[in-house]
């Protein structure tokens, strides 16, 4: 019933459900490679003790490389190490705390520069502010 959107957080929420679409229509990573195990690496799966995963999703010939990180806990994690897999800038492109989807609007404004420290396999981190329950999207932006 379409007079739900005139309850704010569903009109919120209808609003994320149609920048997920908006992503997923702009950005040959999500689904260039859909059927080719290529077009998905692991980044980070070990932190059971905080519960946040990360995942890279990659278009043909890496032309396009989307980081993903996912905190499945109520706990808000500010300045989260993360080790990455490439030197360069990583763009917020979706964060689902945001303001207009009804979140709290913490975030990481706009996206982070990696450091040259290694963390796990990885020879670049990250430091970024992961919202409780939510889900970040990072473009990597990889420098020369």
């Amino acid at each position: 019933d379409w007079f739900i959107l005139d309850f704010e957080l569903h009109k919120k929420l209808n609003y994320f459900v149609k920048d997920l679409n908006i992503l997923y229509r702009n950005h040959p990573a999500m689904f260039e490679m859909d059927f080719k195990s290529e077009g998905f690496e692991w980044v980070d799966f070990s932190d059971a003790d905080s519960s946040v995963i990360a995942f890279m999703r990659k278009s043909e010939n890496n032309n396009e490389i989307l980081l993903f990180v996912l905190n499945m806990t109520p706990v808000f994690r500010e300045n989260y190490e993360l080790g990455v897999p490439f030197d360069g800038f990583y763009k917020e492109i979706l964060n689902s705390d945001g303001l207009e989807y009804g979140g709290s609007g913490k975030g990481n404004a706009g996206g982070v520069s990696s450091n040259q420290r290694t963390k796990n396999q990885w020879y670049h981190t990250i430091c970024i502010t992961l919202p409780p329950l939510g889900g970040l999207v990072f473009k990597i932006e990889r420098n020369s």
